[in-house]
């Protein structure tokens, strides 16, 4: 009866091991990847973040990291489809980054009432961002200074009126 115990209690020392080489695998490719993006080699930082997910690891960490590589090679809609990812599977801090990164690609695309409300949702989960503080007082100087939006029933009244001053003109030529 003894016998039994001991080959439950290695094979439970086995299967723990396993699992912790797998995850202790995808620790070490993590922080290779993460040089990576450090040195700037986003070819070799996106194999490695590629073959993670290819492998099975969703985590909201190789997402982000996905995201930052697009966002830095300019495919800002391929980036934000990867920080959207991410948010879905991170939380605190963490998921502040990623909304950081939201804020940066916004900005990237012009899209700066966007880029504001990306910045303040990170400030609320890490109110201490240095970063997100002074890029979100940027984007709130850059809305100050840009002229408002011309409202669509405007432009369609001064085209209205630049119409009837066409024809107004026409009919003087023909008198």
């Amino acid at each position: 009866m003894v016998r039994p115990i001991y080959v439950l209690i290695i094979g439970v020392a086995l299967f723990s091991t396993t699992v912790n080489a797998a995850d202790l695998s995808h620790y070490l490719a993590g922080k290779k990847g993460q040089q990576y993006l450090e040195q700037q080699d986003s070819a070799k930082a996106l194999e490695v973040y590629s073959g993670l997910l290819s492998e099975g690891e969703q985590s909201g960490e190789v997402y982000n990291n996905l995201g930052q590589i697009f966002l830095r090679e300019g495919d800002a809609d391929q980036a934000k489809a990867y920080f959207n990812e991410a948010l879905k599977r991170l939380e605190g801090k963490k998921k502040a980054d990623v909304y950081y990164n939201l804020g940066n690609t916004a900005v990237g695309k012009s899209e700066l009432g966007e880029a504001q409300d990306m910045y303040k949702r990170a400030l609320k989960l890490n109110p201490d961002d240095l970063d997100a503080k002074y890029n979100l007082e940027q984007v709130l100087l850059l809305l100050r200074e840009s002229p408002p939006p011309q409202n669509d029933d405007d432009s369609d009244k001064e085209d209205e009126k630049d119409d009837q001053d066409e024809i107004d003109q026409q009919r003087e030529k023909e008198r």
